[in-house]
């Protein structure tokens, strides 16, 4: 299906007392999972320039590139399923992660890539590399993974010296494809490496090493190293890094996860049906669990989404239990679609596939699932699990599940559910309950002058209101709070409320309230989004200011574009020191200049600042 419009919305991570599977379809976690890049989640606009690329495997391992010139651009609704992605030119365009050593130096590897390649030829594209050059014997060298002659899909493990190819299997231009390698220390020489396309072994290989080099080179995706000749032009959707080979079920899991997003499908091992069209488009967030034997299971996952399922009672070999969702946003709405006991419920809602290794329907027992459900206001006594037992795609005719227990903070959890089974819908119901506020209007604009970001909001009734919590997501989609506006308490008049962010980002940033009453009860607010700073605005704070002035700059301004005056005209530019300045961002010591009022001029428009 085309991707839809999803609300930005973070959720805070199912504590455990194992380590959370919280990487690509649930398996594995920051101690294994290397590098998540999803093109997804940019925030950016339809063809915007990709400079920032975050990790979501919180290794912190972020693809960037300084220079203006080789940086790719964001796709917002691309050919992968309408899905976004980034495009790079085949030109010059490349993306740079740093050197991390759970990058490399390892006994395996796993690598995933969605791609859609744009320029393949006989000559060498790469997809990833992380190497100086061709120099075999350089210390340097850990792996590239790249297309080549005739467009075989070739992989170099620490050398040349045994690279091996797809041969006869080649690869087209204008196709989508899920790819993957792995690299296994552990397994016998003649099957160590292997190359998998569709969720198949495609060719595997002998590899005499049994680790990989611990190299101090950067990954580089487009080319097999930084600054080779030639580039590869290909839209990128994901790239998944593991520092070990996954097991079987692994992949098989991973394969799903990805087959479901992009519409690719899999060779073998297709389980998750809910994505195709026929079911509904659960294309989001899949995940799962399963076995194949007892040496190869695996029972909690979570994934990207805010579901987590565990222990279940009966899962038997070659039985798998995943799920997605369909895109909507994780946020409350009411619905003719609920039952009559709720006052709201999740827009959101999930599909399952529960089947053997044969897509026959089975049942893996019961299982715990728990919900993140952070900032919505639930408690254990208004959370409803909301089964479409009839399978009819209605929720109004079913009995809420309830008796819910919290886990964690904003986390609930329903222990030994048997009612969920393959092919069934579920979702969040919230029981009725009376709201502490009522809001008329909430919005968040950028000042011309000065570039700080103003949220209003105004209220026709509160109760019991203890304060606002003014929250800010910028490109990384992670909230934080940078401020407090006191509340009405109790009140039946309209009251207005302001508060002004005095630090704003220059990206397209995004505002929502959180409203917190004194008994503990909570609200959010709709997301508000404001858009960046355009060519030539700027931002400067903290104003006043006692030590450093930094100037957020939208566009591609320089600090030699900027001048400072003193009250009555004269310029004291040169009486003002740089002393921090990359694109976009400025820092200025003022410890020459006297307190009292400054001007700054830049882009046609003069704020005042104020040195304490």
């Amino acid at each position: 299906m085309l991707r839809s419009a999803i609300t930005l919305v973070t959720f805070s991570l199912f504590i455990s007392t194992i380590p959370a599977q919280t990487g690509p379809g649930g398996v594995g976690n920051v101690s294994d999972n290397g590098l998540w890049l999803r093109a997804d989640a940019l925030k950016l606009n339809d063809g915007d320039a990709v400079d920032f690329w975050p990790d979501l495997s919180n290794n912190v391992n972020d693809a960037e590139q300084s220079n203006a010139d080789f940086r790719p651009n964001f796709v917002a609704t691309s050919l992968l399923n309408g899905m976004p992605t980034v495009r790079l030119d085949g030109n010059n365009d490349r993306l740079i992660v740093a050197d991390d050593d759970i990058l490399d130096g390892t006994q395996g590897i796993t690598y995933f890539a969605v791609i859609r390649p744009s320029n393949l030829n006989d000559d060498p594209r790469g997809i990833l590399g992380k190497r100086t050059n061709s120099n075999a014997q350089d210390f340097t060298y850990a792996y590239t993974w790249f297309f080549w002659t005739t467009r075989h899909l070739r992989l170099d493990v620490n050398d040349y010296q045994e690279r091996f190819s797809t041969d006869p299997i080649q690869f087209t231009n204008a196709t989508n494809y899920l790819l993957s390698w792995d690299f296994d220390g552990s397994r016998p020489s003649a099957t160590r490496a292997r190359l998998y396309s569709a969720g198949s072994s495609i060719k595997e290989s002998s590899e005499s090493s049994t680790q990989l080099t611990n190299s101090p080179q950067p990954l580089v995706l487009g080319a097999l190293n930084d600054d080779y000749r030639v580039y590869l032009g290909a839209d990128y959707a994901e790239v998944i890094h593991y520092n070990r080979a996954l097991s079987p079920l692994e992949r098989l899991i991973v394969n799903n996860y990805l087959s479901g997003k992009y519409a690719i499908p899999l060779a073998s091992g297709d389980l998750y049906t809910q994505d195709n069209a026929a079911n509904g488009n659960y294309d989001f967030d899949i995940a799962g669990i399963g076995r194949i034997s007892a040496a190869d299971q695996l029972t909690q996952a979570q994934g990207s989404g805010l579901l987590n399922v565990e222990n279940p009672s009966d899962l038997n070999n070659n039985e798998y239990f995943l799920w997605g969702h369909d895109g909507q946003a994780a946020t409350l709405v009411s619905s003719s679609n609920q039952p009559g006991t709720s006052e709201r419920r999740l827009a959101r809602s999930w599909r399952l596939s529960e089947v053997n290794s044969g897509g026959t329907a089975v049942d893996v027992g019961a299982v715990d699932v728990a919900f993140d459900l952070g900032g919505l206001g639930f408690s254990e006594e208004n959370v409803q699990l909301l089964i479409d037992t009839d399978n009819d795609g209605n929720f109004s005719d079913e009995t809420p599940l309830t008796g819910a227990r919290s886990v964690g903070a904003e986390v609930f959890q329903f222990d030994g559910v048997t009612a969920l089974a393959d092919g069934r819908r579920f979702t969040i119901g919230q029981a009725s309950a009376s709201l502490p506020i009522v809001l008329l209007k909430v919005e968040a604009y950028r000042q011309k002058t000065g570039g700080k970001v103003v949220i209003d909001w105004e209220t026709i009734t509160e109760t019991d209101n203890d304060y606002y919590a003014v929250e800010r997501a910028g490109h990384s989609g992670a909230w934080s709070e940078i401020g407090r506006v006191p509340g009405g308490g109790t009140t039946t008049t309209v009251t207005r409320y302001r508060y002004v962010d005095q630090r704003p980002l220059p990206e397209q940033t995004y505002y929502r309230l959180r409203q917190l009453d004194f008994d503990g009860r909570q609200s959010l607010s709709e997301v508000l989004t404001v858009p960046a700073l355009a060519a030539g605005d700027y931002a400067a704070y903290p104003n006043p200011t006692t030590g450093p002035l930094r100037i957020r700059q939208g566009g591609q301004g320089s600090s030699n574009d900027l001048r400072i005056y003193d009250p009555v005209g004269r310029e004291v530019t040169s009486r003002v020191r740089v002393a921090n300045n990359i694109a976009g961002k400025v820092d200025l010591n003022l410890e020459d200049l006297r307190p009292g009022s400054y001007f700054i001029r830049y882009g046609g428009t003069t704020t005042r600042v104020v040195k304490r």
